[in-house]
């Protein structure tokens, strides 16, 4: 049998049996509840290869469907062209569209998200709020409750001039990325070497932020911005995991824009970091996604549709 390992991954409501060949390409996965099989890489599934599955479910006591246990048979040809149908055509009537495959539903192909302009959710947002009041209270320096809103859309746009660069090292980027369908939205996301990340910007100019145990301290008082980036990253992991069909690790991080003084640190395991750190942070994560898999995954990720599905 080729050099290649095989690791079980359970998580998100899937439990698959990952065949991985020894310099870590995928060359496909078992899905151990429903008997489905993947060949990312048929040259590279070996005959023996299903032998060996089937010794190493036998040995952890997993009965595979039978129609899984070895290489699937051949679909059975297709029936001769007289046999099928054609359409009608009628002299006059217009062309015959292609109906779609697969279930019927026709799919939009949806946004292309890499359009999107970092901050675009939240400047949409403050301009909703915005009233004829509010408006007459900033020309005075008044705060109003669209000030916050502002400083948000700042400081997105600050940390995405930060992580441009990041190009030029292999990192691809996402801004305003919209999630579900209640408003959420993710402000960076950041795909490269190091792996996926979604990036949680925020703005406190002239403040003291603290990294905490538990929780980020703006000026003292405790946040639930690591909460909020777990689910965050946690979220995405389970989307991308389910457009692409094989897990994918997702990482959040904290970036703090405007502070006077920031303590950087882990907060309840997510890395609370200035924007001058991010681009040191980025460089120290490398060998975790090869060219291919980052470009598999940036595909997937600008899909508004992997996001929103119909």
């Amino acid at each position: 049998m080729a050099d290649v390992t095989l690791s079980r991954w359970r998580k998100f409501g899937f439990d698959r049996l990952y065949v991985n060949a020894s310099d870590g390409a995928r060359v496909g996965w078992v899905d151990l509840r429903t008997g489905e099989v993947s060949k990312d890489n048929a040259a590279a599934w070996q005959p023996d290869l299903d032998a060996a599955i089937d010794a190493w479910c036998a040995e952890q006591g997993i009965n595979l469907p039978p129609s899984t246990s070895s290489s699937p048979s051949p679909p059975p040809p297709p029936p001769p062209a007289a046999d099928r149908l054609a359409p009608e055509i009628v002299p006059g009537s217009p062309p015959v569209q292609a109906r779609p495959q697969g279930n019927g539903r026709l799919r939009r192909p949806g946004k292309d998200l890499a359009k999107n302009k970092p901050g675009a959710a939240v400047k949409a947002a403050a301009k909703e709020r915005m009233t004829w009041w509010s408006r007459l209270k900033s020309l005075f320096g008044i705060e109003t409750p669209s000030s916050s809103w502002d400083a948000g859309y700042e400081g997105e746009c600050k940390v995405a001039r930060t992580v441009w660069i990041m190009r030029l090292f292999g990192w691809r980027v996402l801004h305003s990325v919209p999630v579900g369908s209640r408003g959420a939205d993710i402000d960076h996301l950041l795909i490269g070497p190091g792996g996926v990340v979604t990036v949680n910007t925020k703005h406190h100019r002239g403040a003291k932020v603290t990294a905490g145990r538990t929780k980020v301290l703006v000026n003292g008082q405790p946040t639930q911005y690591a909460a909020k980036s777990t689910f965050e990253a946690s979220r995405t992991a389970d989307v991308l995991t389910s457009a692409l069909g094989r897990p994918v690790d997702v990482e959040a991080i904290i970036v703090i824009v405007g502070a006077r003084n920031v303590r950087n640190g882990s907060t309840a395991g997510i890395d609370v970091l200035t924007r001058a750190d991010l681009p040191f942070w980025l460089l120290g994560r490398r060998g975790r996604l090869n060219r291919e898999q980052r470009r598999e995954l940036f595909e997937i990720a600008r899909r508004s549709t992997t996001w929103q599905p119909a």
